[in-house]
């Protein structure tokens, strides 16, 4: 287990848990998970056992909400991470929560946590509730959003370049204009 993920499962103990399993760690341990509990706690995330539990998942079997990928899905997903994590978070920041509610259930995500805490604290306490539900996520739908996220944090610094006198606050994301094509 990371440090990060020792940390947030310390985080969601009780104080007098915490300062009994830090005093029993050498120095560097000690402090080095002392620094990201105060990570933690500055950016609002709440000391929620559930929430912990969400996020490390020692193992991700097959379920309705967390589907087996197909090969297409997994090369998909494995070349997401060879795109910089600034742009994955570029292009995710602003889409709606039920576009990022099954992208995160496909995880674990190495920009999963930069991701939360770049969202403001309403919409990352929600977006995490809604982690918690069980609900399907179809093997088409999770296809058309890995292939949809990838496609468009590649063309990201295309995008950056070019001047957007056409972008709208108003407008919907580009990954979602893209995702829209595949549903009903």
């Amino acid at each position: 287990m990371s440090a990060r993920k020792a940390a947030l499962s310390l985080y969601a103990l009780g104080t007098a848990d915490q300062q009994w399993i830090l005093s029993q760690l050498d120095d560097a341990e000690r402090q080095q998970l002392e620094c990201y509990l105060k990570e933690l706690q500055s950016l609002g995330i709440p000391a929620d056992p559930e929430l912990a539990s969400t996020i490390i998942r020692p193992e991700v079997k097959p379920t309705l909400a967390h589907p087996a990928l197909s090969d297409t899905a997994l090369r998909f997903k494995e070349q997401l991470d060879e795109i910089p994590m600034s742009h994955i978070i570029s292009v995710l920041r602003q889409e709606p929560g039920w576009m990022l509610v099954p992208l995160l259930r496909l995880g674990p995500w190495p920009w999963q946590a930069s991701l939360l805490s770049s969202l403001d604290e309403d919409r990352r306490v929600a977006l995490v509730s809604a982690l918690h539900a069980e609900s399907p996520v179809p093997a088409e739908f999770a296809l058309a959003l890995l292939k949809a996220l990838q496609t468009k944090a590649i063309s990201l610094p295309k995008q950056l370049d070019r001047s957007a006198p056409e972008a709208s606050a108003g407008a919907p994301s580009p990954l979602l204009r893209w995702v829209r094509k595949w549903l009903p």
